[in-house]
């Protein structure tokens, strides 16, 4: 009998997937009329198939079966398409935390980090320091340049990400009560991405490598003292 591995580090994409649910609710109720003649279409035509001949029996069917799959997909999309992008960063988050699942011990993981105007999709503390990863999930092939991420219509300026690590630089040294190590903001892109991994806009990084001689001794031995602190903040 296989055992589910356990994670280290839960809670990647709970924000995003509740933010999903949310607007589903909220896009069905305001809706309800549509789902409610979809509803009746889909079981209308269903009992009635019953009680015809062969030919008209197998019509309804179809048109019962089509109305089925027809709420089926608009349910899984979240009620409208506008919903669906919640539940793809939710996606890349969760891709993310299986990556981060593979470092070793040295380092820890705090998920889906709560503050007043939004989330932190992962705060990531190890050896080479702190980093703040922001996860996306993108359909469009995606490029970095010009102190930017665009992925077709897409543009997330660099100064977010770092205006990100800032806060979470911060935050830290509010909580633990000296100057918190530099916070290094790293973009993850599920995607097609044919630049690779970049460091700025040209150096590449490699994996496994210490980026930057960050002053992670600072911190202590337990780097839940670090990431951990936010977590107590966010609750």
């Amino acid at each position: 009998m296989l055992a589910s591995r356990r994670r280290r580090f839960g809670g990647a994409g709970d924000s995003a997937a509740r933010e999903f649910k949310r607007l589903r609710q909220r896009h069905i109720r305001e809706e309800w009329q549509c789902w409610l003649v979809a509803l009746t279409c889909m079981i209308g035509s269903g009992v009635s198939s019953f009680y015809v001949d062969d030919i008209a029996s197998r019509v309804l069917a179809a048109t019962s079966g089509f109305c089925f799959g027809v709420l089926l997909v608009v349910y899984a999309l979240g009620g409208h398409i506008s919903a669906f992008r919640w539940w793809q960063g939710a996606l890349g988050e969760r891709d993310t935390a299986k990556e981060i699942e593979k470092l070793s011990t040295d380092w820890h993981c705090e998920h889906d980090l709560e503050y007043e105007n939004g989330n932190y999709d992962h705060v990531l503390v190890g050896p080479p320091g702190i980093f703040l990863l922001d996860s996306k999930l993108l359909h469009n092939t995606s490029a970095a340049g010009d102190d930017a991420l665009r992925a077709g219509r897409l543009l997330y300026p660099g100064t977010t990400f770092r205006s990100g690590a800032k806060r979470v630089n911060s935050a830290l040294a509010r909580r633990l009560g000296f100057g918190a190590p530099w916070v290094q903001s790293v973009v993850v892109v599920w995607g097609d991405f044919p630049q690779g991994g970049l460091r700025g806009t040209e150096c590449r990084l490699r994996p496994r490598r210490r980026v930057s001689p960050l002053a992670y001794r600072t911190l202590g031995t337990d780097q839940r003292a670090a990431a951990g602190s936010l977590r107590n903040r966010a609750a």
